[in-house]
């Protein structure tokens, strides 16, 4: 073993074209040329990452050669040199020349440690080293990296590594390959009484040391039998399994041992995993029937259990077990609560780190479908069914089956919502993207929506499927509840689907806006909140109703809400529209563009529903001019025949300032056509005009005149002074008769 103190050789690495240091730890004989030893390393240069690490011999020899040019020189090197015995690296039986290998068998050697041929020094490149290990039937073999130091070459370590083997020699099963430097400490177990470790290096300056490792070979480690037939041991673990369903399987796991008691010291894994792919998510529910883990103190109140000798931890949720904290952590004598997850995976844990054990513990596993969607499941089978109540959940959200992950095809899942009397539901779609067929008519996956009505029946409020929002939904009134169904077909093609957030709601009196209309042949219907913006959580229903065998038409005059139809959707306002008595909405309006469709009823009936969401920021909303148009005989009219389009309509309608008679058809606001008709309208609203303003004109002028009389009469006065003298007398201080005397005063007095 050669370990450098100093070293300054001149030359630069890796070439080292002066002076150098060669070394040579693969030496067997010390008088075979050293062309025929394969060169450990050549060195030169001060830096430290450079210089030579410890190094230690392959066999009993070791050359060391330094050759120095005639030019620059340096101070050289220093280095220390030991002998050790060779046994440290001899455990078991050494293999046939050449190879680097030894077999080492349980019953010989049953404990002891194996090194890396030049372990702590510095490894060559480019050699294959072997290590057997041979028990007896029913033992098994840990073997645990006591240090580990080689190159890191990533995850599948292709470079430097140690590669175990589940078995005699390297063509049974990898029970790993592990390279770098973070193994320290960490065990592997066989699954039989064989295991077979390789050890190979490549070429490189790699200075790292190598590896040590302890083994074991006993029957103290778990037999592996009580793994049940479904569950498959995790290789390379002393006693982790694995369980895989095959659809909505079911099956059984217990502790070591079970039923008698288990071993101490141990720590056994379980994941229970269900399917997940495009097709399937299934989640885990498990319910023990056997349990004793007892603690050390039994008199401990159960609600401050202290497991100190042993318990398993359940992980729920699909976390790192490593790392993450358990959602439960069981011990005790008492049965615990069953477990379900919330995604494919169940992982328990059991440790016995006490000083003495129980019987451990059996329990069921049972895999179901896990369609990760929020609400009560209306049953216990697998269907897609769930249900919610007003009395449970006044708001919350559902989803279509595994969102945000695509959903499954060939699917059907129904959503049930029951209110409270006076209540009503409003539904928010805040995503949305559903495959929609052929010429975007629902063929493929689509949502079904019925509103439920007290006596049983169920009202079709239409059907849904688009790669933008749909408008907020609103149950009708009087109704009871409201049903969703959700549809898939097997063609293969899903996407995300959708994501929901429903309320129920009691309509406050600021929130009726419901209107009639019935008289006038036609008129103008606005948001409610008309001419500022329309508000958020507000529903509005407008019915319009003609004379029989009328019709109703609707024309835009202001249109803007919030979204697009076409590239957004409608998910935050939205104005439907009703052609008939019954059935789905026959349009779905949003955006800023008035809606060019020509839209007429059935029959003398129509309706509109206006819906804004929790998220509605407003804005300027509609004006809409609906008119009756009314029935012809024999092609006569008894009010106005519009021009282009041929309607009947009331000649009310006539001049109002709005065109009644449809898209690009204004013969009821023409010039010549209002011009005759001014005597019921606009002649009498235009005298009526002038009326006013001639009062007003007449109004002025008189005050105007009554304030220049007043000014006038002002400037015209004239003020004189005026004496007048009066007689009087004046008592005497004793009584006697008074004395006569004059008084006088003066006054001023205007004249006009």
């Amino acid at each position: 073993m050669l370990d450098f103190t100093s070293f300054d050789v001149d030359g630069v690495p890796p070439r080292c074209s002066h002076d150098f240091v060669d070394v040579f730890t693969r030496v067997r004989d010390p008088y075979e040329s050293l062309l025929d030893v394969p060169l450990h390393g050549r060195y030169c240069g001060s830096e430290p990452e450079e210089l030579p690490h410890l190094l230690v011999s392959m066999h009993n020899n070791f050359i060391l050669g330094f050759y120095s040019d005639a030019k620059d020189v340096d101070y050289g090197f220093s280095a220390n040199y030991s002998f050790i015995d060779d046994g440290i690296y001899i455990t078991g039986t050494p293999g046939p020349h050449p190879a680097c290998g030894q077999t080492i068998r349980g019953r010989n050697i049953p404990l002891g440690h194996i090194r890396s041929p030049t372990y702590p020094g510095v490894y060559p490149d480019n050699i294959l080293c072997y290590y057997k290990l041979q028990g007896t039937p029913g033992q098994r073999i840990r073997f645990t990296f006591l240090d580990l130091d080689l190159h890191d070459g990533g995850a599948h370590c292709p470079f430097d590594h140690v590669k175990v083997y589940d078995g005699m020699t390297n063509e049974a099963p990898v029970i790993g390959t592990y390279c770098g430097k973070k193994y320290h400490g960490m065990s592997i177990y066989s699954t039989t009484e064989n295991m077979h470790i390789e050890f190979r290096t490549q070429s490189g300056r790699i200075q790292r040391k190598g590896f040590l490792a302890e083994f074991e070979i006993s029957n103290r480690f778990i037999n592996l039998d009580f793994i049940h037939s479904d569950g498959k041991h995790v290789r390379g673990t002393q006693c982790d399994q694995r369980v895989f369903s095959n659809g909505e399987t079911n099956g059984t796991i217990n502790s070591p041992n079970y039923p008698s008691t288990y071993p101490l010291n141990v720590s056994c894994t379980y994941y229970i995993d269900g399917l997940v792919d495009t097709q399937n998510l299934e989640k885990v529910e498990f319910a023990f029937d056997r349990f004793d883990i007892p603690t050390i103190s039994e008199s401990i109140i159960i609600s401050n259990l202290r497991c100190d000798n042993g318990y398993v931890k359940a992980y729920l949720r699909g976390q790192n077990i490593i790392d993450s904290k358990p959602d439960e952590v069981l011990c005790g004598r008492d049965l615990p609560g069953e477990l379900v997850t919330n995604n494919p995976r169940l992982a328990l844990i059991f440790i016995s780190n006490g000083t003495h054990s129980g019987r451990g513990f059996r329990g069921h596993y049972r895999f179901v479908t896990n369609y990760d969607i929020p609400g009560t499941p209306a049953s216990t089978s697998a269907m897609c069914h769930f249900l919610y109540h007003s009395d449970s959940q006044k708001v919350g959200r559902f989803n279509s089956p595994r969102h945000p992950a695509n959903y499954p095809d060939d699917i059907n899942c129904v959503y049930e919502f029951y209110m409270k009397k006076n209540e009503r539901l409003r539904i928010t779609f805040e995503n949305f993207k559903v495959s929609v067929g052929n010429f975007n008519n629902c063929t493929l996956d689509y949502l079904h929506l019925y509103t439920l009505m007290p006596d049983g029946s169920e009202i079709d409020m239409g059907t849904l499927c688009n790669q933008f929002l749909p408008g907020p939904v609103v149950s009708e009134e009087g109704a009871m509840g409201m049903k969703i169904n959700f549809h898939s077909n097997q063609d293969g093609k899903v996407d995300r689907g959708f994501r929901a957030r429903y309320e129920f709601y009691v309509p406050a009196p600021i929130m009726m806006c419901n209107r009639n209309y019935t008289d006038g042949g036609g008129g103008i219907i606005r948001h409610p909140t008309a001419p500022n913006k329309y508000d958020k959580n507000r529903t509005c229903e407008y019915f319009i109703i003609g004379h029989q065998y009328s019709r109703i038409l609707l024309t835009f005059d202001v249109f803007s809400m919030e979204g697009q139809l076409e590239s957004q959707g409608c998910g935050n306002a939205v104005l439907l529209v009703y052609r008939t008595r019954s059935g789905p909405p026959d349009y779905q309006l949003c955006g800023r563009s008035i809606p060019s469709a020509l839209i007429m009823s059935e029959d003398n009936f129509l309706r509109m529903k206006f819906v804004t969401s929790h998220n509605s920021n407003g804005a300027k909303g509609f004006r809409i001019v609906w008119t009756e148009i009314m029935p012809t005989t024999a092609g006569s009219c008894d009010g106005f025949k519009c021009l282009r389009s041929g309607y009947c309509i009331s000649k009310r309608l006539l001049c109002d300032g709005y065109s009644n008679c449809g898209v690009d058809d204004d013969s009821d606001e023409m010039e010549t056509q209002c011009g005759s008709s001014y005597s019921d309208h606009g002649v009498l609203h235009i005298i009526l005009g002038i009326v006013v303003a001639l009062v007003v004109i007449v109004f002025i002028v008189v005050c105007a005149l009554h304030r220049r009389r007043k000014i006038r009469k002002k400037k015209n006065k004239k003020e004189i002074e005026v004496r007048y003298v009066t007689r009087g007398s004046t008592p005497h201080r004793d009584g006697s008769a008074s004395e006569k005397m004059l008084k006088e005063r003066t006054e001023k007095v205007s004249i006009v």
